[in-house]
Parts: structure tokens; sequence; C-alpha cells
């Protein structure tokens, strides 16, 4: 699914960005963003760093692109998929 249709998009996931660190300032050393996913280089300095900063993130993220969308209620923004090979 393509998270980032316009350059709008991009810059309020950077904004949702600057809001979690914010609350949790989390070091990032380097991130990417691409049209339908994202990747964070970081360094915590805590065990619940991560968890906290990225569930804050993508919670943060899914809600205000579901209501500028216009499709709250609609389902998941992010989905976790696994793969197992036998």
């Amino acid at each position: 699914m393509t998270l980032f249709n316009k350059p709008i998009d991009y810059e309020a996931f950077l904004h949702v960005v600057d809001d979690t660190w914010e609350i949790v300032p989390l070091p990032i050393f380097a991130m990417a963003i691409m049209p339908n996913h994202w990747h964070f280089v970081v360094r915590p300095e805590d065990d619940s760093q991560v968890s906290e900063f990225f569930k804050r993130l993508s919670s943060t993220h899914s809600m205000r692109w579901h209501a500028h969308y216009e499709t709250t209620g609609s389902g998941h923004l992010y989905q976790i998929v696994s793969r197992f090979d036998g």
C-alpha cells in the first residue's frame, strides 16, 4: 500500500517524527522514507525506547493519515507480515 502519495504526505510524516521525538527522544542516525514504507537507523539509550518510539510514531501517523484521507475505521495502515522459511 502506498503511504505517501504526494509531497505533503512526506511532510506530515516528518511532523509526526518530530512530535514523537519530542516525547521519546530516541537517537536517530538516519532514515529513509519511500512511497510504501520507511527505515530508521537508531541507537536506543534504554530497552523501552525503540518500542515506545515506533509504537507512538506508527499509531499517530496511522490516525492522522486516516483522518486526512477520510478512511477512519476502514482498516490497518501498517500491518506486520511474517514469513517463516521451512
